[in-house]
């Protein structure tokens, strides 16, 4: 999020007096580099990757090919194991769900690899499908697993986010089939 605020404002001219921020970004980048959440996985790698793939855009420095490298190698290998093929995440949360997807969206914006952008789109088209029957007439999302209404990103904000990026809007549907989630219902 402090990249992209300090992106904004060197947009609009001098952010000299916000060295200290982007001093301090870049050494918690270099300490997520060694320390990348490989034993609690799920969600938490996924932020891990949105962060290194920030940082490679953001910083110019020979850390950035390498943080740029590790964050496609891992979002390629987590794309296959935590998106399910009826799009829901693997941890089964709607919660968790519409956090990923988020995470992913911008993920999406920062890539220049077509291959895997590709496959990413198709799995964020899978991931809105399934995020949108999750959410109740209220606009809030179900409550299974350990979710939490407050948990995270606004699922109607995040479809709107996905709408606007893919030129496409996200179908209704009047029954829940994640057949791989385990979830059913009308």
């Amino acid at each position: 999020v402090w990249m992209q605020v300090l992106a904004r404002l060197r947009q609009h001219g001098d952010i000299e007096q916000y060295h200290d921020i982007e001093k301090s970004i870049f050494i918690q980048l270099k300490f997520l580099r060694s320390n990348i959440e490989y034993d609690i996985l799920g969600n938490h790698i996924i932020k891990n990757i949105k962060a290194l793939l920030w940082g490679s855009c953001y910083f110019d420095s020979s850390n950035s090919i390498e943080w740029k490298s590790i964050a496609l190698s891992l979002l390629r290998k987590e794309l296959k194991e935590q998106i399910l093929n009826d799009g829901m995440h693997f941890e089964l949360c709607p919660s968790y769900h519409a956090q990923v997807f988020g995470d992913l969206l911008e993920c999406y914006q920062l890539l220049d690899d077509s291959d895997l952008r590709y496959t990413l789109e198709k799995r964020l088209r899978s991931m809105a499908a399934c995020l949108k029957i999750l959410i109740h007439p209220d606009k809030k999302l179900s409550l299974f697993g350990d979710s939490s209404i407050k948990m995270g990103y606004c699922p109607n904000y995040l479809l709107t986010k996905f709408e606007e990026l893919f030129d496409s809007s996200v179908a209704d549907s009047s029954e829940i089939n994640l057949s791989d989630a385990g979830y059913y219902g009308v």
